[in-house]
């Protein structure tokens, strides 16, 4: 049973983390570099560039 919920909690978890990570990824790092590594400099303007030009708070 407890294997059964581990597996659960990864598949459950894996695409949040690889969502965030890809979010403060730059715009050459998310081209350049492969989809699973980790943000060379992590582009926390991200949220607010989409907040301002992508109309979220709308």
């Amino acid at each position: 049973m407890r294997v059964v919920v581990a597996l659960l909690l990864v598949v459950e978890t894996y695409p949040l983390v690889w969502m965030f990570l890809t979010s403060v990824k730059s715009n050459a790092d998310y081209l350049n570099n492969p989809s699973w590594s980790l943000p060379t400099t992590w582009e926390w303007g991200n949220y607010t560039e989409a907040w301002t030009t992508g109309n979220i708070g709308l």
